[in-house]
């Protein structure tokens, strides 16, 4: 099953897709989990270990990274990152693009299709799929206010 989010983030598609496939950010973006991988962005063949509540652990295999062609405008080349889910817990794929929306904006793309391993594809995934949609929103909203506090003008003056 299906599941994921979307949200415009303003600020340039090569920047969002850098930071969002920097994957150790993840560890900001979902609730009480922490992330080890590579500290640049993602990479073909990168193994990222994800545990939350230090229980669920999750291992993801990078399988294709496309970055946003720059300078990028309206139509403009998708930044694309997939990732396959290889167990212990959860099996199935993950994805995120970054669509250009002009030089200073874009819309992330955030979709998964996750089972438990342990509870097959139609009841994990049943169970899976009605927090997981709940979860990427937060997280594309936290990384949303994250890049833009990371933007604002700083110095004498400003806030």
């Amino acid at each position: 099953m299906e599941r994921g989010a979307r949200i415009r983030i303003e600020a340039p598609a090569g920047e969002v897709f850098d930071w969002l496939t920097t994957l150790t950010h993840h560890g900001r973006l979902i609730p009480l989990t922490r992330v080890a991988a590579p500290t640049r962005p993602a990479a073909v063949g990168d193994v990222v270990t994800a545990v939350t509540l230090g229980l669920l652990r999750d291992v993801m295999v990078v399988t294709r990274v496309e970055r946003p062609a720059e300078p990028a405008g309206p139509g403009g080349p998708v930044g694309r990152a997939t990732f396959s889910k290889t167990g212990p817990m959860l099996l199935g794929w993950a994805s995120i693009e970054v669509v250009p929306a002009g030089e200073t904006a874009c819309e992330v793309r955030w979709t998964e299709s996750i089972h438990a391993s342990v509870w097959g594809r139609r009841t994990g995934g049943a169970l899976l799929t009605r927090g997981g949609g709940l979860m990427v929103a937060l997280a594309l909203r936290r990384a949303r206010r994250i890049l833009a506090r990371g933007r604002r003008p700083r110095g004498p003056g400003c806030p």
